[in-house]
């Protein structure tokens, strides 16, 4: 047969193996069968494009499914009956239904008859259950729409307190349930209105509890029922409104996902998480801003179906810091565009992918951190990566790799930084130690030293530094007892005790002021000056003095006093006179002697 031609069924028929099939099958009324054979039916495949038409039937009575579709492929049905024990149709690739019954006898699997994220219902038709996706449900009706028989809203939409009107996001007129999060600001008891326009003009529409209503401690649900204008074909659309968690805040605001935080961020702007969070799947970062997540000590965690929990697009620029990354189905953080990484903790393990901490196929730089993934801590598919410092673990590299494993990427230190063991023993090594090259001390700037000490009073000297990081004073390379000065703001200002300066040697002194992040050197000169006190003469020892004689009386003229007392008088006087000389030269020869 020709490209693009049509075969028609003429009989029934029993297929025993796979086929497949490059052009249009028209079923008619007749049924296409397997023959005992557990196997797909008709397994569309290597880039077909089939269209199934007719009235009849296509049946796996064993255990696979009636059809299925490969990535590569498509399938149209127009009509038609699918039936098999697990899936009626399997559909990878892309599955639009027009019209057709499908029905799953056993599903001992639970994933409905109509399973796989390429199957869609044409806009043109309804489904029933319209929630057969969601409810995995084991009957499926298709057939095409009338004007008489079209149920479908063509809009939908809500406001909050009177404001404006905002569709539902992602509302589908074929998907009849919706979850709209409110921002964490809004009122518990907030008036929420509802916005519908049937598809079909005079389709008659009812909502309850009402078009307009409040929130009961921030939550409330409310259904919107179409009916056709036939008046027997009817859809209801169930919209749930609750309050969102504040778990991430940027320019004033709060946001329950972290996708509306980056949405919301300006370019070199921060996001705070400002709690533990679970994601339910994962969260892409698709944005062309530079940004930071800070989280804050907490801790973001992937939920069942999370393969990755961040995934850095092609275009953004992430900083991502202070917290811990967690999931137990794969992956932590995948690195499409650039990331830098600082005091991260990550921790991946098996699930629905090996477990890797870090996958990159962009740019990431890993500052520091711990990471550990069960197959790989560092995983480059592509790009660069570049470690400054950390550690990095893992139980069994992927495909017997270390922990820091290469496939068309790179991996390398940052320069000056140290690997234990070293880059050579990458290959098998399941955990490596990173170390940043030490960084050369601070020098702070000295404003003004202790100057001179001159016996009295306190001295001060000021550093150009934060005094919370003052960390101890030392002079010869002791520790100076706190007791000995005190510290206080002002940059750093440091003060002596005049008891501490009185101990030391006149003289320069050196102290030195440490910090966290260096020191700085600071002077003191002490200058005392002490009083001269002159050194005692001996004194001479004072002799006894003689007794003074008395002085004798002069006799008056004509005095009868007796003569010979007077001579006596005269006598002792010479007496004294010559004991007096010789007494003086004596001590006069001591002295010299």
């Amino acid at each position: 047969m020709v490209d693009g031609g049509t075969i028609t069924m003429l009989q029934n028929v029993a297929v025993p193996y796979n086929v497949g099939l490059y052009f249009t099958l028209d079923l008619s009324t007749y049924t296409l069968s397997s023959n005992d054979s557990p196997v797909d039916l008709l397994d569309i495949s290597n880039g077909t494009e089939l269209t199934i038409t007719g009235e009849g039937t296509i049946i796996n009575e064993d255990e696979e499914c009636a059809v299925y579709v490969d990535y590569s492929s498509s399938l149209n049905i127009l009509g038609g009956h699918f039936e098999a024990e697990e899936d009626a149709i399997y559909g990878i690739g892309t599955v639009i239904i027009t019209a057709g019954t499908f029905v799953a006898t056993d599903d001992s699997e639970e994933d409905g008859c109509l399973y796989g994220e390429g199957i869609s219902i044409d806009s043109s038709s309804l489904a029933t259950p319209l929630d057969w996706r969601e409810t995995n449900a084991t009957s499926v009706t298709v057939e095409v729409v009338t004007p008489t028989t079209n149920p479908y809203l063509s809009t939908l939409t809500y406001n909050v307190d009177s404001g404006t009107y905002s569709s539902v996001p992602g509302f589908d007129p074929q998907v009849p349930e919706y979850e709209i999060v409110l921002n964490p600001s809004t009122s518990p008891t907030a008036l929420i209105g509802i916005g519908a326009v049937p598809a079909i003009s005079g389709a008659g529409i009812s909502i309850y509890p009402a078009s307009s209503f409040n929130l009961v401690n921030g939550e409330g649900t409310v259904e919107i029922t179409v009916t056709a204008t036939g008046g027997v074909t009817q859809v209801t659309y169930t919209v749930n409104f609750r309050i969102g968690a504040a778990n991430f805040s940027t320019g004033g605001n709060t946001y329950e996902a972290l996708e509306e935080a980056v949405d919301a961020v300006a370019n070199n702007g921060t996001i705070a998480m400002l709690q533990n969070v679970v994601v339910p799947s994962m969260v892409v970062l698709n944005t062309n801003k530079t940004f930071t997540i800070d989280l804050d000590g907490h801790t973001l965690s992937g939920g069942e179906d999370a393969i990755v929990v961040l995934l850095v697009g092609n275009q953004a620029t992430a900083t991502i810091q202070n917290g811990s990354i967690v999931n137990d189905n794969g992956v932590c953080l995948a690195v499409e565009g650039i990331a830098t990484l600082i005091d991260l903790n990550a921790s991946a393990a098996d699930g629905l992918f090996s477990g890797t901490a870090v996958l990159n196929l962009g740019q990431t730089y890993i500052v520091s951190g711990e990471y550990y993934g069960s197959e790989d801590a560092v995983y480059a598919v592509e790009g660069s990566v570049e470690i400054t410092s950390g550690i990095f673990r893992s139980d069994a590299g992927l495909y017997s790799s270390g922990c820091l494993a290469e496939e068309d990427g790179t991996i390398s230190l940052f320069p000056g930084s140290v690997s234990d063991p070293s880059e050579s023993e990458w290959s098998t090594a399941l955990y490596v130690v990173v170390s940043a090259a030490p960084s050369a001390p601070t020098v702070h700037p000295v404003i003004a030293h202790f100057g001179t000490f001159d016996g009295t009073g306190t001295r001060s000297a000021t550093v150009d530094a934060d005094h919370t990081g003052f960390v101890r004073l030392e002079k010869d390379g002791q520790i100076v007892d706190s007791s000995h000065y005190s510290i206080t703001p002002g940059s750093t200002v440091i003060t002596l005790t005049e008891n501490h300066m009185s101990a030391h040697d006149n003289g320069d002194h050196t102290y030195r002021a440490v910090f966290e992040d260096g020191y700085a050197d600071v002077n003191l000169t002490v200058a005392v000056t002490t009083p001269i006190t002159p050194t005692p003469v001996p004194t001479p020892d004072t002799p006894d003095t003689p007794g003074t004689p008395d002085t004798p009386a002069i006799p008056q003229t004509g005095d009868s006093s007796n003569i010979t007392g007077w001579l006596a008088v005269l006598i002792l006087s010479a007496v004294w006179v010559v004991g007096t000389l010789a007494w003086r030269r004596r001590e006069k020869v001591r002295s010299w002697q």
